[in-house]
């Protein structure tokens, strides 16, 4: 997955059917695929800024997104052939925790898709609630699973954080959920996770970006920077924290590292620079803004 961990989705993608055709019967090779197939689709779409998701008002949003029918069609096919191997694994042998772990992984990201791409909040969270079991259900046969801890910590965030009108829109009400519980179950996962290690810390970013705790989230993200230095997002990432923080002058210098690196040759693959441009341009208006009125007091 090391491509992926690149934003090289065309080669993650090549990789993974790869496997995916060597594997036809390994329900986690289809969750693979799935994945890389859903957030390419969700970065040609410039859905994977995370400006987009600080707030809450994206919940609101009728922004059209339009994912061509062959994608589309890819995605229901991947998760329902996934889900249907993992329930013939879990009908054979009810303690097969992997299968589990699986449906509950398969499930999560087709809710992801749905969230983002079709606004479609009331299916994705049955879907995110099903993967939230699944979970849970793989913690009772193995507390050691650390993987499956991503997606209750998600569900108990989200479940926390959604406005109550929302929850009212998808039927959640009588949902429970805890942030300080989410955000500690993504840590765990980000330091022993196999599988999910590094999306637990992408999401852990996310969610203590929303909550405005920006040193806590810059310290997340810098680490990703650090770690998978040719990765577009999480080097924009770092930059749009730092313009969050408050540190102007830091995110100014970070947006001209990205954009300087995305002229080389090969050093990002696809970056799409807009956002970067924006992100610098948004932050020097408001240096400019600050200066202006030091200067008028």
């Amino acid at each position: 997955m090391s491509t992926f961990m690149f934003s090289d989705f065309d080669g993650a993608l090549s990789r993974t059917e790869a496997v995916l055709k060597e594997h036809p019967q390994d329900p986690m090779a289809y969750g693979y695929v799935l994945m890389v197939t859903v957030f390419r689709e969700l970065y040609h779409q410039d859905l994977l800024d995370t400006t987009y998701y600080a707030h809450n008002s994206f919940l609101t949003s009728k922004r059209d997104v339009p994912v061509p029918a062959a994608t589309r069609q890819r995605i229901e096919w991947l998760t329902d052939t996934g889900i249907k191997l993992c329930d013939e694994r879990i009908k054979a042998n009810a303690n097969d925790k992997n299968a589990t772990f699986a449906r509950g992984y398969i499930r999560g990201m087709h809710a992801v898709f749905i969230t983002l791409a079709d606004h479609s909040y009331v299916a994705a969270a049955r879907q995110g609630y099903a993967a939230r079991n699944d979970s849970e259900a793989v913690l009772k046969l193995d507390p050691q699973y650390a993987d499956a801890k991503m997606a209750i910590g998600i569900q108990q965030f989200a479940a926390a954080s959604l406005p109550r009108w929302v929850r009212i829109l998808v039927g959640v009400m009588g949902v429970g959920g805890n942030r300080e519980r989410g955000l500690a179950l993504l840590r765990e996962c980000a330091e022993y996770g196999v599988v999910t290690a590094v999306e637990s810390r992408t999401v852990l970013s996310l969610f203590l970006r929303h909550d405005a705790r920006y040193p806590e989230a810059l310290a997340v993200q810098h680490g990703l920077a650090v770690e998978y230095p040719h990765n577009y997002l999480f080097r924009l990432e770092e930059a749009n924290l730092t313009k969050d923080e408050g540190n102007g002058l830091g995110a100014i210098a970070l947006y001209k590292e990205v954009l300087a690196n995305a002229a080389r040759p090969g050093y990002f693959v696809d970056p799409r620079v807009q956002m970067a441009w924006f992100g610098l341009a948004d932050t020097q208006r408001g240096q400019t803004t600050s200066r202006t009125r030091r200067r008028t007091i």
